[in-house]
C-alpha cells in the first residue's frame, strides 16, 4: 500500500510541477504579447539608423591602442576625444548613457600623455600602468566617483557615488580612464534594459532588445562606442546582452574580482559565489589584458594568466571549419534548444581523425562530454537548492579538470523585438547554470545571422579563466569575432 501511495504522490508532484511550469510560460507569453500590443506605437518600435564608426581609433583593440601609445604614435587625448564624439552620436539613437565625466576624462588623458612623453622608460611605465590612457565605460550599478549610482531605483533619491567600486578603482590604478556609467534596469531585475531614463536599443537593429541587465554596456560596445566595459553577472547579465550585441563578455571564477561598490548587494555568504563582476570587450585578445588588471592581487597566482595558451587552437580551427563550412548545422537562430543543438554537434564527430585530434588536445567536444554534461546541467537546475548540488558541481568541475573547456549556447534565440524576449525568460538557464556551478564562462560571438549576432559560451573549471580566453581568441580567428553593425 505504501508503494502505491508513493507512486500516486510522485504523480501528483509531477503534475503539480508541470502545471506550475506551463502556467509560468503562459503568463510570460501573455505578458510579452500584451506589452507589445500596448507599446506598438512607441518610438523604439521604429527602426532607426545607428551612426557608423567614423573614427579609426574607435575600431582598434585595446591591445593595439596600448601599442600605439607606447610608441608615441597616438595620444590618449585623441583616443578619449574620438570615443566621446562617437558616444554622443550613437547615444541619440541607442539611449545608453546615464551619467558622464567627459570633461574630467579629457583632462586625465592629457596627464596620461604628459606621463608618456616625459617617461625615461616607457616600457617600465606601462608595466606599472598597463592601461595608461585607455578609456572605459561602466555599468551604472558599479560606483564611479562623482557619477550617479542608484541602480535605476525609482523610489529613492538620486545617489552620487563618493568613491569608486573596487573593480573601477583597480582599472583606474592601472591607468584606465572612466568615461561614463551606462543604463541598466532597476536593481538589475529585468531581462531587458529599461529604466527611468528609458529603453536601450540594439545597435544591430534598434527594434530589438539588448537583453539585460548589462544592456547599456553591450550596446555601447556593439556600436563601437566603448573599448572596454565593466559589468556584473548573476544569471547571465553580462553574457546575454553581450551575445545580443555581438561582443565578448566574461563571467569570472567567483571571488577573483571584488564586487564591493555594486548595487544591489547582499549579506548572504554565498552572494559572491553566484554574483560576479567582469569585463566586456569587442576583441577577444583584450580579455586577458583587462581581466588581469581587474583581478585582486591574492587571486592572480591561482589564475596563472601568464601561462602560455594550451595547444588547442589548431584543433579548434579544424573543428569549426568542418562545422561551419561542411555541414548544414545552423548557428543562426539556435531555436531548437540546447539538447537538439548539442545532438547536432555530436553527429559531426563521425570523422574519427577529427575525434582523435580533439581528444589529443583535450577539447571537450566528444561524445563523452556532450550528453552526460547536458544531463548534468539540467539535473543541477532541478536540484538547485538540494543537498546533491555540491556533488553535481564537483562532477562537472572534475570533468573539465585544468586543461579542457565545454562549449554551450549562450541563449536559445537571437535578440528579439522589445517586450517579446519575456517569452524566453526561462531560458536564462542557459547562462545561470554556470553561476550555480561556480565556473568561469566567456560569451563569444560566432556569427551574424539575418543581421543579428549569435554566440556560444566557453566554460572552464574554476581558476581556468585563461582557457576561456584562449578558446575565445581561437573562435575569433575562425569566426570573425565582433562585426560592426552595418
Amino acid at each position: 500500500m505504501t508503494g502505491l501511495q508513493d507512486l500516486e504522490g510522485g504523480k501528483l508532484r509531477y503534475w503539480f510541477k508541470f502545471l506550475i511550469a506551463k502556467s509560468t510560460l503562459i503568463f510570460l507569453w501573455l505578458y510579452a504579447t500584451i506589452t507589445s500590443i500596448h507599446a506598438r506605437k512607441a518610438d523604439y518600435k521604429i527602426k532607426k539608423r545607428v551612426p557608423p564608426i567614423k573614427h579609426e581609433l574607435c575600431k582598434k583593440s585595446v591591445s593595439e591602442l596600448v601599442s600605439l601609445l607606447k610608441n608615441k604614435q597616438v595620444s590618449s587625448h585623441s583616443i578619449v576625444e574620438q570615443y566621446i564624439d562617437h558616444i554622443q552620436n550613437v547615444n541619440k539613437v541607442l539611449n545608453c548613457l546615464v551619467d558622464e565625466r567627459f570633461a574630467e576624462a579629457l583632462e586625465e588623458s592629457k596627464r596620461a600623455d604628459a606621463a608618456i612623453q616625459t617617461a625615461n622608460d616607457v616600457e617600465e611605465l606601462f608595466s606599472r600602468q598597463p592601461l595608461l590612457g585607455i578609456p572605459f565605460t561602466v555599468k551604472e550599478n558599479l560606483a564611479v566617483k562623482g557619477l550617479k549610482h542608484s541602480s535605476a531605483r525609482t523610489r529613492v533619491p538620486v545617489r552620487i557615488a563618493d568613491e569608486d567600486a573596487d573593480a573601477v578603482s583597480r582599472l583606474r590604478a592601472h591607468g584606465g580612464i572612466p568615461l561614463l556609467v551606462s543604463n541598466a534596469p532597476e536593481l538589475c531585475l529585468n531581462i531587458e534594459t529599461v529604466s527611468k531614463i528609458g529603453r536601450t536599443r540594439n545597435p544591430y537593429d534598434t527594434t530589438k532588445t539588448v537583453g539585460g541587465s548589462s544592456g547599456g554596456e553591450a550596446s555601447l560596445l556593439g556600436s563601437g562606442a566603448s573599448a572596454v566595459g565593466i559589468a556584473s553577472d548573476i544569471v547571465g547579465s553580462i553574457r546575454i546582452p553581450a551575445m545580443f550585441c555581438g561582443v565578448y563578455g566574461h563571467k569570472p571564477t567567483p571571488g577573483c574580482v571584488s564586487i564591493k561598490g555594486h548595487i544591489p548587494i547582499s549579506t548572504d555568504p554565498k552572494w559572491d559565489y553566484y554574483f560576479t563582476v567582469g569585463p566586456m570587450v569587442r576583441y577577444a585578445v583584450d580579455l586577458p589584458l583587462i581581466f588581469k588588471n581587474m583581478v585582486s592581487e591574492e587571486s592572480l597566482p591561482s589564475l596563472r594568466l601568464d601561462v602560455p595558451d594550451w595547444g588547442t587552437t589548431e584543433v579548434l580551427w579544424m573543428f569549426l571549419k568542418k562545422l561551419l563550412h561542411r555541414t548544414d548545422a545552423d548557428f543562426g537562430a539556435l531555436l531548437w534548444g540546447p539538447m537538439r543543438y548539442l545532438a547536432k554537434l555530436e553527429s559531426l564527430m563521425s570523422n574519427t581523425g577529427v575525434e582523435r585530434r580533439i581528444e589529443k588536445g583535450k577539447f571537450l567536444f566528444t561524445n563523452y562530454i556532450i550528453i552526460p554534461t547536458v544531463d548534468l546541467i539540467l539535473q543541477s537546475i532541478r536540484l538547485f537548492l538540494s543537498f546533491r548540488q555540491k556533488m553535481k558541481i564537483n562532477v562537472f568541475q572534475e570533468m573539465l579538470g585544468d586543461d579542457a573547456v565545454f562549449i554551450y549556447p549562450t541563449f536559445s534565440v537571437e535578440a528579439q523585438k522589445h517586450h517579446a524576449i519575456a517569452k524566453h525568460a526561462m531560458d536564462v538557464s542557459y547562462t545561470s547554470v554556470f553561476n550555480v556551478f561556480g565556473v568561469p564562462a566567456t560569451q563569444c560571438p560566432i556569427k551574424i545571422d539575418a543581421g543579428l549576432p549569435v554566440g556560444v559560451q566557453v566554460v572552464a573549471a574554476p581558476h581556468q579563466d585563461r582557457l576561456c580566453f584562449a578558446i575565445a581568441q581561437a573562435l575569433e580567428t575562425s569566426c570573425g569575432g565582433w562585426i560592426p553593425p552595418s
